[in-house]
């Protein structure tokens, strides 16, 4: 997840930055000839503009995280556009260019995301890693000539200023982004987390939530050195830290600390620990005492929710008729109608829990309330705390971010990510299918092509395909005719490489038009992609009039 903030509100919030963007531009390709067919000047404009209304010279770019769709039209398409946009660098020092897909995949709609948080990362510890596979450059592009480099291992990040980088994404449906990254600045002097200031006065809650109880034992475990590690931390900075880090999972432990915050963790990373099944429904139930023939009642059942509320918790409020009446029979009429209800979580005072925890007993003797809890409160700050700590752990919705206050956030021991293997079992070779490659005729089962016709760029004469496709044909005794309607079987070979390219043979005896680069031009590509489609269309047309067979 990328949180995206102003400047001035990252600041105030005291919010680490990663990485500044600088600037970004959208266009679309409109009408194209096919789905995987991009449009070269669309994806040069969106660069180019890009940095024309940031204002960044392109010249300061010292990464750029392409796109990389692996394909041979794609690629050459892009790393034309990335040269059309970048010149070569004045110092000569390569432009560094990686995929973070050869890490991962293709992952489709979000492919644009994981190239995102890669320079992110990058940037944040001027280290590029590396895009693997790569052992023989293609000979569809010269990247030297161009002034890129592949990273081909991990290495440091450096730079005479402010690190930039550039990120590409286009889509399937013709939207072509760029982006552009900058190193964050330096963070203002901040206090560190063994340089305290005053250490407030009274208890705070910390809690922790992991997805599994061996995760939770070991984030409890870190928390505890790091804070050993650090003994004049400030305990209220670490609580709303570690409280408002992660969302709520669980596995959950909710603790009031003061200055014994690192014996409590430790304390706690060995005890017991329960999931959460579900949300449950809570109820404070209270009847008053009495005083000197009065009753007295310090906080009411009403006023004690509300004050929860404030917290996100909701908690329905329960009176009970003073004592002068039939205080028994008042709270055993309470509780039933709570337990019909549906209510699994009853808090008292202090002091009333364990008559409510006997009438809760004796209600229940013999029946499956595996589930129903009597918790006990103060009315203090501490019992507040407490109570709203307790209730968390039983599923209970808090909004932590108002109980941490106006605290900064420390760094703080990140989530204990748990690495497992999931490899099939009891016997991985059950599940592997083999694919075995075995030629077959394109024509209907019984027959045999008696004449063939080539058609399409890579069927002229001096093409290495056709002309070897020929020579097989001739061998096995079927004439290669010269017309779609004259032949039994219809071959279309698209050349392997479009005109200007090196290796490509298309258009061979017409002079090749080039950048002086040895690279295509942009119109070479569309006239190549534009006559393929083309010429392929015309081949159905005059295969619905024949009703040949056809294999393509």
């Amino acid at each position: 997840m990328l949180v995206l903030a102003r400047a001035e509100d990252a600041d105030a919030a005291g919010d680490q930055v990663l990485a500044v963007v600088r600037g970004t531009a959208v266009n679309n390709d409109g009408r194209s000839l096919s789905l995987l067919a991009p449009n070269p000047l669309r994806q040069q404009e969106v660069i180019t503009q890009a940095y024309r209304d940031a204002g960044v010279d392109p010249a300061q770019v010292s990464y750029v995280e392409a796109h990389g769709t692996g394909t041979p039209l794609g690629d050459s398409v892009e790393v034309r556009s990335l040269a059309h946009a970048f010149a070569p660098r004045p110092d000569g020092t390569p432009r560094w260019l990686g995929s973070v897909k050869s890490n991962l995949g293709h992952l489709l709609t979000a492919a644009g995301m994981p190239s995102l948080v890669k320079v992110v990362l990058a940037l944040a510890h001027r280290r590029l890693p590396p895009s693997l596979h790569l052992r023989t450059p293609s000979p569809r592009f010269d990247l030297a000539a161009a002034g890129f480099q592949v990273v081909s291992e991990s290495q440091p990040w450096t730079g005479d200023g402010p690190l930039l980088a550039g990120v590409n994404a286009f889509g399937f449906g013709g939207t072509n982004a760029h982006a552009i990254l900058q190193q964050a600045p330096a963070a203002p002097a901040a206090p560190g987390p063994t340089v305290m200031a005053a250490k407030p006065a009274g208890p705070r809650l910390l809690t922790v939530s992991t997805a599994s109880k061996p995760a939770l034992r070991q984030a409890l475990a870190g928390l505890s050195a790091f804070v050993a590690g650090h003994p004049d931390i400030d305990f209220a900075q670490v609580c709303a830290s570690v409280s408002t880090a992660r969302d709520d999972r669980p596995y959950r432990l909710a603790l009031i600390v003061g200055d014994d915050l690192a014996e409590r963790l430790r304390t706690a990373a060995t005890g017991p620990c329960t999931p959460v099944l579900r949300r449950p429904r809570a109820a404070y139930v209270r009847w008053p005492t009495l005083a000197d023939g009065r009753p007295d009642e310090p906080l009411t059942a009403t006023e004690y929710c509300r004050k929860l509320a404030d917290w996100g918790i909701a908690m329905d409020p329960v009176a009970v008729n003073p004592v002068a009446a039939d205080t028994g029979a008042e709270l055993t009429g309470a509780l039933r109608r709570l337990l019909d209800e549906g209510y699994d979580t009853l808090v008292t005072a202090a002091g009333q829990a364990a008559e409510l925890d006997r009438a809760v007993r004796a209600m229940t003797a013999g029946r499956d309330y595996d589930r129903l809890a009597v918790i006990a409160a103060d009315d203090d700050e501490a019992g507040l705390l407490a109570l709203a700590g307790a209730l968390w752990q039983r599923g209970a919705p808090l909004d932590r971010l108002r109980l941490a206050g106006d605290h900064r956030r420390l760094a703080v021991p990140t989530y204990p990510f748990q690495r497992r293997r999931h490899w099939p079992s009891p016997d991985p070779t059950m599940l592997v299918h083999q694919l075995v490659w075995s030629p077959s005729p394109p024509v209907t089962a019984g027959r045999t092509a008696t004449s063939v016709c080539l058609v399409g760029h890579g069927a002229g004469r001096g093409n290495s395909l056709g002309d070897g496709l020929r020579a097989a044909l001739r061998e096995r005794g079927i004439p290669s005719t010269a017309t779609v309607t004259q032949a039994d079987l219809t071959v279309f070979l698209a050349d392997p490489a479009p005109a200007g390219v090196p290796g490509s043979t298309a258009g061979t005896g017409s002079p090749q038009v080039t950048d002086g680069t040895g690279w295509p031009t942009v119109s070479d590509l569309d006239a190549e992609v534009t006559s393929t489609v083309l010429g392929f269309r015309q081949l159905l047309a005059d295969l619905t009039q024949r009703r040949s067979g056809c294999w393509w």
